[in-house]
C-alpha cells in the first residue's frame, strides 16, 4: 500500500501532538530527527504544526519558514494563534488514501489547510490587469498559503475591543455593493464578496497585499485617479439593421454571445437584431466565419471608464460593425474606495499604537521582500492613515471625504510607485553622543549593523535594503 494508505503517519501525527502538549509546546521531542529541522523550525519559532506526511520538499519548508518569520509579531498572536499553543498547517491531500480519507488531523484551536503543491510547482496572479506595471504571476503554494493565513486576520479586527476596523470593514462592503471595480480583487467580484465576506481579507490581504504592496497600492490609486487622462471610445451613427463597418482588423475584447456558423455580415447582423443579449455591435471575419461564427460583442456600459484599449484587441482576421445607435454615454468615475480598502489592509498589518507598518515587496521564487513604512494619522477622520513614507516612493498623502470616510485624494505619484531596491536616504541612527549614522554605515558591517533600530524606530535591514543585501 501507498504510505498514507499504512496510516502509521496518522498515528506519528497524534503523537507529535501529543507530546507538544506535554512539552509546553516544546518541539525537541516531537521533531527529533535531523531531516526535520524545517518542521522541527516552524514550531520552535512560529508556533506552527505542519501535518503534510512528510510531502513538503525542503524548498517549500524554507520558504514557509521564511514567511513566518515575515509576519509583524500581532498577527500571529491576535490572527494565527489566538488563545492557542501552536495552529495546525494541514495539506491534506497528502494524506489521502486511494481517494479518501480516514482519521483527524486537528490537533489544536486554530488550523488551515493548503494545496498539495510545491513551491516552484505552478504560478497565479492576483491583480486584476488594470494594475498599473503589473507584477508576474506569484508562486501557488505560497498563494495559498498566504490566503490560508489570511482568513485568520479576521480575528484581529472582530476579537479587539476597540471596534474600528470592524465598523471600517462593515461600512466598505456596504459602499463596495454592485461595482466590481470598488473591490481590489475585482477579477473576483462583488457578488463574491458580498456573498462571503469572510473572503474580503483572505483575498485582499493573502492574495495581494502580502505579496506585492505597492501593487495594490497603485491598482489603488489609480482606480481614484482614472478618470484624469481618460478617452472615451467613439460611436457612430448607423442604419438599424444595416452592418456598418466601424473597426477594422479589431476583435472585440469581451463578446455576450456566439450566433453560429454564418456566411455574411448581415446575416451575422439578422440574427443579433432577433436576440435581446446582442446590443450593438458585431465581431465578423470575412474569411473564417463558416468555421468561427460571429459574436454580439458586450456593450461598453458594463465597464468601468471603458475605453479603445480595453474594449477592442488587434486581429488580422476579425472586424466590428455597429449595426444599431446607442443612446448610454460612456462614463468614467473614479472610486477611492479600492485605496479605502488598501488602507484597511494597512491598518491590518500595523500594531495597535505603533506607526510603523509593513509592506512586501517582490516576489522570487515564492519569497518576498519586507520593507517597512512609516504613518501619520489624521485625527480628524476617525484617526485614519494620513500619510505613508516609503524608502522608495516618498511620502504618500491621503485625502478622505468627511461624510462618508472614504479616501477621495492621494498624492499623484501614488499610481506609480514600484518596489525599487535602494536604501532610505532618511533613516538614521542618533547615538548618545549625538552623532548620526546613516545606511552608508550600515554597509561597513551589516551582520551586525542590520538589526539596529533607526530614530524612527523602522529597522535597519528593513529600509537600507542595499545595505544589507535584502534583494
Amino acid at each position: 500500500p501507498t504510505r498514507s494508505c499504512r496510516y502509521g503517519g496518522l498515528v506519528f501525527h497524534q503523537l507529535r501532538a501529543f507530546l507538544i502538549y506535554v512539552d509546553g509546546g516544546s518541539a525537541s521531542r516531537a521533531f527529533p530527527a535531523g531531516f526535520d529541522n524545517y518542521r522541527k523550525a516552524l514550531l520552535q519559532n512560529h508556533q506552527i504544526f505542519l501535518a503534510d506526511n512528510g510531502w513538503m520538499n525542503n524548498l517549500t519548508l524554507q520558504k514557509i519558514n521564511k514567511f513566518y518569520s515575515q509576519l509583524p509579531l500581532h498577527m500571529k498572536t491576535e490572527g494565527i494563534l489566538y488563545e492557542a499553543m501552536f495552529a495546525t498547517q494541514t495539506v491534506r491531500d497528502a494524506w489521502l488514501c486511494n481517494g479518501n480519507f480516514a482519521g483527524s488531523l486537528g490537533t489544536s484551536k486554530r488550523g488551515f489547510n493548503v494545496f498539495q503543491t510545491q513551491v516552484g510547482d505552478s504560478r497565479e496572479q492576483a491583480f486584476p490587469n488594470d494594475t498599473p506595471n503589473i507584477p508576474p504571476s506569484f508562486d501557488l503554494q505560497m498563494t495559498v498559503t498566504r490566503h490560508e493565513v489570511a482568513h485568520q486576520f479576521d480575528r484581529i479586527i472582530y476579537n479587539r475591543a476597540d471596534s474600528r476596523l470592524k465598523d471600517m470593514k462593515t461600512m466598505l462592503t456596504a459602499a463596495s455593493q454592485g461595482n466590481d471595480d470598488s473591490w481590489l480583487r475585482s477579477n473576483v467580484g462583488d457578488s463574491y464578496f458580498q456573498g462571503a465576506p469572510q473572503e474580503i481579507i483572505a483575498s485582499q490581504v493573502g492574495n495581494q497585499y502580502l505579496a506585492s504592496s505597492s501593487s495594490q497600492l497603485r491598482l489603488a490609486a489609480t482606480r481614484l485617479t482614472k478618470s484624469d487622462n481618460w478617452t472615451p471610445p467613439t460611436y457612430q451613427t448607423v442604419t438599424e439593421g444595416v452592418p456598418t463597418l466601424t473597426r477594422e482588423n479589431k476583435s472585440c475584447a469581451s463578446t455576450s454571445k456566439q450566433l453560429g456558423t454564418v456566411y455574411t455580415a448581415q446575416e451575422c447582423v439578422d440574427r443579433a437584431m432577433n436576440d435581446s443579449s446582442c446590443s450593438y455591435e458585431i465581431m465578423y471575419s470575412t474569411e473564417y466565419s463558416y468555421s468561427w461564427g460571429c459574436y454580439c460583442c458586450q456593450p461598453f456600459d458594463a465597464l468601468s471608464c471603458p475605453s479603445e484599449d480595453a474594449l477592442y484587441n488587434d486581429h488580422s482576421l476579425w472586424d466590428v460593425y455597429q449595426y444599431k445607435n446607442t443612446d448610454a454615454t460612456p462614463e468614467c468615475d473614479g472610486t477611492g474606495l479600492p485605496l479605502s480598502w488598501f488602507l484597511f489592509n494597512v491598518e491590518i498589518l500595523t500594531p495597535v499604537g505603533s506607526s510603523i507598518t509593513t509592506f512586501f515587496e517582490n516576489e522570487v521564487d515564492g519569497e518576498v521582500i519586507t520593507v517597512e513604512a512609516l504613518i501619520t494619522r489624521d485625527g480628524d477622520n476617525n484617526n485614519g492613515i494620513a500619510s505613508i513614507d516609503l524608502p522608495f516612493c516618498d511620502k504618500i498623502d491621503f485625502g478622505y471625504d468627511t461624510a462618508t470616510g472614504i479616501v477621495n485624494s492621494v498624492s499623484e505619484h501614488a499610481s506609480s510607485c514600484t518596489f525599487s531596491c535602494q536604501d532610505d536616504e532618511n533613516w538614521s541612527l542618533t547615538t548618545n553622543t549625538g552623532k548620526k549614522y546613516f545606511c552608508s554605515w550600515v554597509a561597513n558591517k551589516p551582520q551586525k549593523r542590520c538589526q539596529k533600530v533607526g530614530d524612527n524606530g523602522q529597522r535597519a535591514r528593513s529600509v537600507c535594503l542595499q545595505a544589507c543585501s535584502m534583494c
